[in-house]
């Protein structure tokens, strides 16, 4: 059967105790009703013990699959299974789809199982969303609602709350219709000519478009899907709905008819040449929204960077034109909030059927690790919160304050199960229709601006069990910081999944042979580091198969003289950091091999000047940092 690991099992029971402490402790933090209603009930918990019994019933289907021999549909089943992360929120998207028919033979009796599973999972979801809508808690009945139909289609009582009808071989919902017009009148904003380009018109979204109609379609499904996304995640900001009441009967949800206006471009030449008479700056983006216009601005392509700008742009405008928003609502206070939010709605991973958001690996919180737990960069809340906008765009350090941006709304959305969230909701929909006090934000979540300080400083570590247990879609991961996460061979064979991975920090790890041949599929994997690491001296023979790193930071770690001798092979080597580490003298030969580097840093080190100068004569045009 599925079995949570030991390990999991253990860290849960010590969290539930220290939150138990952490509440008594901070009982004097500033209070509300709504923060006091915060700590009711941990919704993600109770989600996440229901998939106890489903568990166990599609292990005994997948026993029934071997011993009637389908071994394909052994693998099919246990895909069906998800093993939560509580510090990741999952959203699942509606579909058309009804149940499969039933089929003859074991493939028949197989869907019939698994059907009937999933049926009766979802039963216990949908009795969840109940007792959630009846604690008032309509967000997160709201999307255990959409969930409910993920796993029973044809659950009749969840689609008539959500507004679906029944067309006999498949469900109506409102996302899946899609208008394209050509032959468009020339276009007043943008001097575009008639003709030259085209609109493509969704239930939520109007895009005008140069780009080719494979693009703008793919665009506009994209934009539908985000949407409901959105919806679900914010939905305290933008309805005071009773979900109680639908569920009850008296009602269900009704699609808005607000559609939002798009401008796409096919390249983002032509994007920079008709934005620049009014946005400075533009060259270095490829996504724009101008809330006085109430428009987006995207250029065209799907790297998965401009893609992740396209979410973050749509957050903005989703938040400042669904409700009657005022203009510039960030302009005195807490932009770094605005730009936090929209930056975690960037971490939206499709999971085929639900996408989920935040994460240890989502990409952004990669770089606030970095800045915070390599570089020692923070800026505490007060402070943050106090910046105007003016303030705020114009410090010289604003990459590293956006990376704690990013990372301190990861954990007001997901740290402690993600209890905070519905706070922070109708903080964003106060700050937007209205001037807000300075306490009315700690007033809100029940907490000092200092305690969440510090909690995000927690919220930064990752541990093993995280890394082994809950990384997702590793084909998409290109960063990935650790620091003392005091990694075992099971999270780096978790790490060697990423195979489109660049740089990765495993700062204050042990570090085995088996641990570094676990990245041989990540062949694009340019820089390493190893700060405080104990490494194994097997395991730099190992780096030699990482065929395209360039930098590997050693500072700090076991490395001594001898194990430098199996880095000499390593002929892409640009950067090699040393600093802090037990080498001799006896290391300057191998070191003197090294013709690729072009900065050396060998400061705090056993090297004494005369074999620095040696080495400065051997390797001429190297940067060899001494001090």
């Amino acid at each position: 059967m599925f079995r949570i690991p030991r390990s999991i099992r253990l860290v849960q029971i010590l969290t539930g105790l220290l939150l138990i402490l952490f509440a008594a402790a901070t009982s004097s933090a500033p209070s509300s009703a709504l923060g006091q209603k915060r700590n009711a009930t941990d919704w993600r918990a109770k989600r996440k013990a229901l998939d106890r019994d489903f568990a166990d019933e599609l292990q005994e289907i997948a026993m029934w699959c071997r011993e009637v021999g389908i071994a394909r549909q052994v693998t099919q089943t246990f895909k069906i299974y998800h093993n939560r992360d509580l510090r990741r929120q999952y959203i699942y998207l509606p579909t058309t789809k009804k149940m499969p028919e039933q089929r003859d033979g074991k493939l028949g009796q197989w869907l019939e199982k698994v059907g009937n599973a999933k049926i009766e999972h979802a039963a216990k979801i949908f009795d969840l969303a109940q007792k959630a809508a009846d604690e008032g808690a309509n967000g997160t009945a709201f999307q255990l609602l959409h969930e409910v139909i993920y796993f029973d289609r044809d659950h009749a009582e969840t689609r008539k709350v959500l507004g679906h009808k029944d067309k006999g071989d498949s469900w109506q919902i409102n996302t899946d219709r899609l208008k394209v017009k050509k032959k468009r009148p020339a276009h007043a904003l943008l001097n575009w000519k008639s003709g030259s380009y085209i609109t493509v018109i969704t239930p939520h979204f109007t895009i005008d478009s140069t780009a080719n109609q494979e693009e703008t379609i793919f665009l506009a499904e994209s934009l539908e899907q985000w949407h409901d996304v959105w919806r679900q995640v914010f939905f305290e900001f933008w309805t005071s709905a009773s979900v109680k009441r639908w569920i009850e009967k008296k009602g269900s949800f009704k699609e808005p008819k607000k559609r939002y206006n798009i401008v796409f471009f096919k390249d983002h030449q032509e994007y920079v040449t008709s934005l620049s008479r009014w946005v400075k700056g533009v060259e270095g983006s490829t996504g724009y929204y101008n809330q006085d216009l109430q428009l987006s601005f995207f250029s065209a392509g799907k790297d998965p960077q401009n893609i992740d700008t396209w979410k973050h742009e749509l957050a903005h405008q989703l938040f400042r034109e669904t409700v009657r928003a005022r203009k510039s609502p960030f302009k005195e206070q807490h932009l770094w909030l605005d730009e936090g939010i929209a930056m975690y709605f960037e971490s939206l991973t499709d999971m085929d059927g639900y996408v989920t958001l935040g994460g240890f690996d989502a990409r952004r919180l990669q770089y606030a690790r970095v800045r915070k737990l390599r570089e020692g960069f923070f800026v505490p809340l007060v402070q943050l919160a106090s910046m105007s906008q003016e303030q705020f765009q114009n410090r010289k350090d604003i990459s590293s304050i956006y990376s704690q941006a990013a990372g301190m709304a990861h954990m007001l959305m997901n740290d402690d199960h993600g209890m905070m969230q519905p706070n922070i909701n109708e903080f964003m929909k106060a700050i937007h229709k209205r001037r807000v006090k300075t306490d009315s934000f700690e007033k809100l979540l029940g907490r000092a601006m200092s305690q969440l300080d510090l909690k995000y400083l927690k919220f930064l570590e990752t541990s093993n069990d995280e890394v082994a247990d809950h990384l997702m879609r590793p084909e998409l991961r290109t960063e990935m910081a650790l620091p003392n996460a005091d990694l075992s061979v099971s999270g780096f064979e978790s790490i060697g999944q990423c195979t489109r991975l660049r740089w990765l920090d495993v700062t204050g790890s042990k570090v085995s042979a088996a641990s570094i041949a676990s990245l041989k599929e990540c062949n694009r994997l340019k820089q390493i580091f190893l700060a405080r690491c104990s490494i194994d001296p097997a395991a730099f023979a190992q780096m030699n198969q990482l065929r395209a790193l360039e930098e590997l930071d050693l500072t700090a770690s076991s490395v001594t003289s001898r194990d430098l001798a199996s880095l000499a092979r390593a002929t892409k080597l640009k950067v090699l950091r040393l600093t802090g580490t037990r080498i001799t003298d006896a290391a300057a030969p191998v070191l003197a091999q090294m013709q690729s580097l072009k900065t050396l840093d060998i400061s705090k080190t056993r090297i004494s000047a005369s074999a620095a100068a040696s080495l400065k004569q051997s390797l001429p045009g190297v940067n060899i940092i001494t001090r």
